[in-house]
């Protein structure tokens, strides 16, 4: 965002989002939910889009459709579990997948990240 450092102090809405505009610029802001969405989802695929709803919050590309979507996260439901980021220093909820460990099947992992705030002062 030509250089600005973000960051949002509103205990209300205390999480960074960003999304991208028509035109390719960059536009963040605060949130009251944490996530983060794939850059290049959000800036090269789907500029313009953005999920606002709780239940789908995942932008996504549908390749057979050829548009962007919101998904619900993977992590919602995983094999019958919803997962969730209670711990406030670690809120937002990510999912990845290891290498497989049996017939090739990738390994779904569910994990909490740390919230993203810029680095005070004092810290560079």
């Amino acid at each position: 965002d030509n250089g600005m450092v973000h960051s949002c102090s509103d205990p209300d809405f205390p999480h960074l989002k960003f999304s991208y505009d028509d035109t390719g610029a960059l536009s963040c802001g605060c949130s009251a939910e944490p996530h983060y969405d794939s850059l290049y989802i959000a800036k090269d695929l789907c500029p313009g889009h953005f999920c606002e709803d709780p239940n789908f919050p995942v932008l996504d590309y549908d390749d057979e459709e050829s548009n962007c979507i919101c998904r619900t996260h993977p992590c919602f439901d995983l094999a019958g579990k919803k997962h969730e980021c209670p711990d406030p220093k670690f809120p937002i909820l990510r999912y990845r997948e290891d290498e497989p460990k049996q017939a090739n099947k990738p390994e779904p992992v569910c994990e909490c990240l740390a919230k993203l705030d810029p680095p005070k002062s004092d810290e560079l």
